[in-house]
């Protein structure tokens, strides 16, 4: 197949902007590359937008300017963007009725990680199992950009978390977030986590990982529990045997915030992420780049040793 590379210069917002009466021109602050961002522009993501199109998940701006009908919107306001709003840019044009405010003391870093990953950390901790204080939720990759907010979000609802990690140095970021039990994934996890909780309640597994790593998350769960596949960062297809399944009665669910959107009102979603703005939950960044360095970003973003989100600064 012919490759053809056309001249993109991601530092321009792409001239004048006309803002119709319903809408708000937003100036964008904050704006991380997400996985889904890099699998877009592979190819590998799902979902394939029209092309000439911009990439850019999730972001936090300011508006510019309001339409003449644009209500509860007012210029200086500090909002999320909508999802696969393309977000790489210093400006864009968005429905007012697709923009979430935000408190005005928020830090644009943190808050434009908000769309994607704490509100699937949330959405899975109420959607799949009704969670009681004292409840154990165990989940991997616990060092994690979702596996983050897991812990912070169960701290604030009274849940016990046991993270599973690859690397054992990313124990004290954990514990720092409220984190309560961290292990380092192996073939003996189940045997660990039995000796610290005993008979304990582990109700729901939240696995991003994959692979064996998904049948050594169900051998932890109760009896019954449910075990949530949410991504895959092994690349390999996931491991569960007829014990889990069949004799210990291991529900297996699958989630993509995408079908919860879908199938979400636009108030209930927004409700949930002004929630989430107001808990001061703590995203792990990597780097901040200004969008002229957009290629040492997305580099920096692929690295295999990367440690939390890499951020675009377009404004």
């Amino acid at each position: 197949m012919p490759v053809v590379e056309l001249p993109l210069d991601l530092g321009s917002d792409g001239g004048h902007h006309e803002v119709a009466d319903d809408q708000v021109l937003v100036e964008v602050l904050a704006t991380p590359i997400d996985p889904m961002d890099l699998l877009l522009i592979r190819g590998l993501y799902p979902l394939r937008p029209d092309l000439p199109a911009w990439a850019g998940a999730e972001g936090c701006g300011r508006v510019v300017a309001v339409g003449a009908t644009a209500d509860g919107i007012s210029v200086g306001q500090l909002v999320l963007l909508p999802i696969r709003y393309g977000a790489w840019r210093s400006r864009l044009v968005v429905p007012a009725t697709q923009v979430c405010p935000l408190p005005r003391s928020i830090d644009p870093v943190q808050a434009c990680m908000l769309r994607v990953n704490p509100l699937s950390a949330a959405v899975m901790l109420e959607a799949f199992v009704p969670l009681r204080p004292g409840d154990w939720v165990i989940q991997s990759p616990g060092a994690g950009s979702v596996g983050q907010f897991v812990v912070q979000l169960a701290r604030k609802r009274g849940v016990r978390t046991i993270s599973v990690v690859r690397r054992s140095e990313r124990a004290a970021l954990i514990r720092s977030l409220g984190g309560d039990l961290v292990f380092e994934d192996g073939a003996a996890l189940a045997k660990q986590v039995r000796a610290e909780i005993g008979r304990d309640r582990v109700a729901l597994a939240l696995d991003g990982t994959g692979g064996a790593t998904a049948g050594r998350l169900a051998a932890c769960l109760s009896r019954g529990a449910t075990l949530v596949s949410y991504g895959a960062m092994s690349r390999r297809p996931t491991e569960l045997g007829v014990d889990a399944l069949v004799f210990r009665d291991i529900r297996h669910r699958g989630f993509w915030l995408r079908n919860w959107t879908a199938s979400s009102s636009l108030e209930l979603m927004h409700t949930k992420l002004a929630d989430l703005a107001d808990q001061h939950l703590r995203g792990e960044v990597a780097a901040e780049y200004g969008l002229s360095d957009w290629r040492d970003a997305v580099e920096h973003a692929q690295h295999p040793d990367r440690c939390g989100r890499v951020i675009l600064r377009p404004s």
